[in-house]
């Protein structure tokens, strides 16, 4: 654990640099990255993404039975990993501090939310009006509530950002124990990928203050309800395809399934962008951006029921958070198995849309039943 610490306080003098210090902790398994290494296809348009392979959404029956694999390679993975000596270690010395950050997550949200509350009660009191139901939109809890999905994912970035040697040792120790060969490849990779965390934070900010605008939109009689259905469409069309992004506007347009539609929007969006961070270690080092790409649209439902698993677990309060180094960990199993389906797809079936992956020749081509 004091490797992380040691390694916190030598990257958060830096992390708003667009890459690595050099003279950051020795500690850190992150290859350098190269100043003039860059990535293949890194600046590909969304229509030129849409090219590289076809992707079966919810929409489609092909969906859900991909959508079962990941449920399967989660468990195992998930099994994998607590077995995993080293996971369970790190999983104890990092327990306590995890529970200290969930709390100070709520600290805030209380802090925060206090002016309005204050502000609503003082209005109630002068006779100004009832706002009892805004107060109780405002409550620290009610606010967790809100974002209680979304938690994982920026507790994921700091990690990313401030400890990246944190995930890189769960991930390599639990695929050491699989395929060592795999993860000696990756680990001596290249790192090709990286974003400063300023390039974070806009992001970050720019998506809750969307949010925050769309949810007091939302509270307004009458338009509200057309500004949750527009909205849902909009955030949801590129990630989760036309189908299902329809489906959960007209969803939001009846009253008694509003609130229904928008827990699914944020489960759905949730456990899509965590299903890309969890492969971050891997895709990180890929040298060709179309085979990240590659991976998301014909693999889709296979990460889409490994993350939705994965993101229900971390969103256990108090506890779930502490268990993203095992997650992490079995992401890396995940990696070898659709490593290992797409080379059967591409030597066995001789499958002429095939991409080949980045670290496919350290793996053995598997069946369906070899996989499972």
């Amino acid at each position: 654990m004091d490797k992380y610490l040691k390694e916190g306080k030598n990257l958060v003098k830096t992390s708003l640099k667009k890459s690595p210090d050099a003279g950051s902790s020795p500690a850190t398994t992150t290859p350098p990255l190269s100043p003039t290494q860059e990535r293949i296809n890194g600046n590909l348009s969304r229509k030129d993404a849409k090219k590289v392979t076809k992707r079966r959404t919810l929409v489609h029956p092909v969906f859900y039975i991909k959508f079962f694999k990941g449920f399967i390679t989660f468990f195992k993975g998930f099994y994998l990993s607590i077995n995993t000596k080293e996971i369970r270690k790190t999983y104890f010395e990092t327990l306590k501090i995890m529970l200290i950050m969930m709390a100070s997550v709520y600290l805030a949200l209380t802090l925060l939310s206090f002016p309005v509350m204050a502000l609503m009660g003082l209005f109630t009191k002068l006779g100004l009006g009832h706002f009892e139901t805004i107060q109780i939109h405002f409550t620290p809890l009610n606010l967790l509530s809100k974002i209680a999905f979304f938690i994982p994912m920026v507790f994921i970035g700091v990690l990313r950002y401030v400890l990246p040697s944190y995930n890189e040792d769960m991930f390599f120790n639990v695929m050491a124990s699989q395929n060592k060969q795999l993860a000696e490849f990756l680990k001596e990779s290249p790192v090709v990928k990286q974003y400063p965390f300023s390039g974070y934070m806009i992001r970050f900010g720019k998506m809750a203050l969307f949010g925050g605008v769309v949810y007091l939109f939302s509270m307004v009689p009458y338009i509200g309800t057309f500004v949750l259905a527009a909205s849902n469409f909009y955030y949801a069309y590129q990630p989760l395809g036309m189908g299902m992004s329809f489906i959960l506007s007209v969803i939001s347009l009846h009253p008694s399934l509003k609130s229904h539609s928008a827990y699914m929007l944020k489960a759905l969006m949730a456990s899509y962008s965590l299903g890309k961070e969890l492969l971050e270690v891997y895709y990180c080092r890929v040298p060709d951006a179309k085979q990240e790409i590659y991976i998301n649209r014909r693999f889709f439902g296979w990460l889409f029921g490994f993350s939705i698993i994965s993101m229900y677990v971390l969103s256990i309060p108090y506890v779930g958070i502490s268990l993203w180094g095992v997650i992490q960990g079995s992401a890396s199993f995940l990696v070898i198995r659709i490593l290992e389906r797409n080379k059967f797809k591409e030597d066995v079936q001789h499958d002429t849309s095939i991409i080949h992956l980045f670290g496919e020749q350290c793996v053995t081509a598997a069946e369906h039943h070899k996989v499972f």
